[in-house]
């Protein structure tokens, strides 16, 4: 028994690698390895740069040579300036930004500068793009396959999240907030958000108990994401702070008929939020792959 197990394991293992198009396996376990290490580290901080999707990705590079400012540094994608959408961190020598524009296939990120001493240092990364609906590496999606949106509510009380377009189960993505009451329920923030109701409860840093809640769906599977953000303040940002908290939660594939997730709306709120700035459980549940 053992033997079979350790065989079909093996064999998993050698499926999921060849599945991997040639040339998308990396030298190491966080898959970082490109041309021009040396010179500066570049790091897709929101996938493996190989399993990009929806044209978006968060990017962080690091500048490893004493001698290149950050200043002096050049990010393009596949031939066009972007460094004005990189923020840079003096302390750190990182410069850190939301790559957005992706095509679906191979796009490459280059880096570059001119330091004092050595002359250019250049770096380049591909990243593969899919769209948003998928698959990635899981092969032609199933089918047939009944999309939940329509009857899917976000919160309770507020509108079910909208009938999907067919077959990738895609819907407008829906941003709305919510507040923590001094008795300890949630409940939505009613419009306009200024003035805050009187009930609206502090955190544990003093700082009001507003949550920004997303859902949208992704690879067929509805997700939601909830952020400390009050909406009178500026607009949330991943680069805003250096901890994150970030729960994730993953369910295995359905029987037949197939379905994207049925869930009890707003589950994100069983983990808690202790961060004044961001704390991000996300539940995004893969039922058919």
């Amino acid at each position: 028994m053992n033997y079979l197990c350790n065989f079909l394991r093996a064999l998993a293992c050698t499926l999921l690698v060849s599945a991997i198009p040639s040339g998308q396996i990396y030298a190491d376990d966080d898959g970082d390895s490109h041309h021009g290490d040396h010179a500066f580290r570049i790091d897709v901080l929101s996938s493996r740069p190989y399993m990009v999707s929806g044209g978006d990705a968060l990017v962080r590079v690091s500048v490893k040579k004493k001698d290149v400012s950050l200043g002096s540094v050049r990010i393009e994608l596949n031939g066009a300036n972007i460094t004005g959408a990189f923020h840079a961190d003096a302390g750190a020598r990182t410069l850190t930004g939301l790559v957005t524009g992706l095509r679906n296939g191979e796009n490459e990120l280059s880096v570059d500068a001119k330091g004092k001493g050595k002359g250019r240092a250049d770096a380049d990364i591909t990243l593969t793009n899919y769209p948003i609906q998928g698959p990635i590496i899981s092969g032609p999606h199933e089918f047939p396959f009944a999309c939940t949106t329509a009857t899917f509510v976000p919160f309770p009380g507020s509108p079910a999240l909208g009938v999907s377009s067919e077959p990738d189960c895609l819907v407008t993505t829906r941003v709305q907030y919510v507040y923590r009451t001094t008795g300890g329920e949630f409940k939505s923030l009613p419009q306009p958000f200024s003035p805050l109701p009187g009930d609206v409860a502090k955190t544990s840093t003093g700082v009001p108990y507003i949550v920004r809640l997303e859902t949208g769906t992704i690879n067929r599977a509805i997700y939601q994401t909830a952020v400390l953000h009050n909406p009178n303040d500026a607009a949330p940002s991943a680069l805003a702070s250096k901890s994150l908290s970030l729960a994730v939660e993953f369910l295995g594939s359905t029987p037949v008929p197939r379905t994207d997730p049925v869930r009890s709306p707003s589950s994100v709120f069983g983990s808690s939020i202790k961060s004044n700035l961001i704390a991000l459980p996300t539940t995004c549940r893969e039922q058919s792959v």
